[in-house]
């Protein structure tokens, strides 16, 4: 695996997001799968396993004025563009928490517990997806990772606003 360069902003969004999922999970875990421990257990698995590589997407990290100044890959949170190959049309999605109460005007919301969301998850522009849903198989390709928190931040550096930190987007 290469080096991923990435700006001190965006290591400092990845961190504070892990810990704002993993604060999600045993809310969601608690509100919602008391009662169905495997159903409980599967969440709590598939949530410590996103959480787990993207603390080791950071580990492995550079933090350098030159990197990423966007996230690299599509996290809960994220706005992403993609191509669907067989239909030759472009769709977008906001990747969201389990249930989730956020919504986004012009990106249809999947869930990252859903086939598609958990397909996009961790997943690099360019890169195609295959995502099996009960009415059969798509295929896209990433075309853009957009992180609305990531770009509030750059904007208000821009503009010399008081900046305030935030992985918001995820309440439910």
């Amino acid at each position: 695996m290469s080096i991923i360069r990435l700006t001190k902003g965006v290591r400092d969004y990845l961190l504070e997001h892990i810990a704002e999922i993993d604060k999600i999970k045993d809310s969601v875990l608690k509100k919602h799968y008391s009662d169905d421990i495997i159903e409980g257990n599967n969440f709590e698995s598939f949530i410590n396993s996103y959480i787990s590589t993207i603390n080791s997407i950071i580990d492995e990290s550079k933090v350098s004025a030159q990197g990423n100044s966007s996230c690299p890959f599509v996290t809960i949170g994220s706005i992403v563009t993609v191509y669907d190959i067989e239909d030759d049309e472009t769709y977008k999605y906001l990747v969201t928490a389990p249930y989730s109460a956020y919504s986004q005007v012009d990106a249809d919301n999947a869930s990252c517990l859903s086939p598609l969301g958990q397909a996009l998850l961790l997943k690099k522009a360019n890169e195609k997806v295959k995502v099996n849903v009960p009415a059969g198989t798509l295929h896209y390709i990433i075309k853009g990772i957009v992180i609305p928190e990531l770009n509030k931040e750059e904007e208000s550096a821009l503009s010399i606003s008081s900046k305030t930190s935030s992985v918001g987007n995820l309440s439910f």
